[in-house]
């Protein structure tokens, strides 16, 4: 009988590299995203920007962090209750990183996608950019109450 060496370390050594691997990915916003409704489509982002979403009494507000990014590259669009935002910050050219010491600024396509509330109307949306921040300001539409069904016998 042979002996047959064990290492477990290296075994979970491997196990860690591949979880780094996993958030350092994550880390960078490159995620693989299921449309709603569309079960085989797939969003992919090179890059995810920062945003708030704030709701008052008479609007839902959502600031994006879209600095470097041109207006003529964001896309805003509703369709059947949801929200799409997604543009595209393009890379500065570079040659063979030279002169470069380090490289943290994302770029290339972002898409984010919001599931607005039956509150939300569709038709009262706006979207403006100032100082590298996307603002969408979406209207409120009068809350229906709730509906009294009279029962009668057949």
């Amino acid at each position: 009988m042979n002996p047959i060496l064990y290492e477990p370390q290296n075994l979970m050594g491997k196990i860690q590299d591949d979880v780094n691997d996993l958030f350092h990915s994550w880390k960078l916003g490159r995620r693989m995203l299921p449309l709603a409704g569309e079960s085989d489509t797939i969003v992919s982002s090179d890059w995810l920007p920062l945003l708030d979403i704030k709701e008052t009494d008479q609007q839902f507000l959502i600031n994006v962090d879209v600095p470097g990014v041109e207006i003529k590259d964001i896309d805003v669009s509703m369709n059947h209750g949801m929200l799409s935002i997604q543009g595209e910050r393009k890379s500065e050219k570079k040659e063979d990183n030279k002169g470069y010491h380090r490289v943290e600024r994302s770029y290339g396509v972002f898409h984010r996608r919001f599931t607005l509330p039956e509150t939300a109307d569709s038709n009262k949306i706006s979207a403006k950019i100032k100082d590298g921040v996307l603002s969408v300001v979406i209207d409120k539409k009068e809350a229906e109450g709730a509906q009294k069904i009279t029962v009668q016998s057949a």
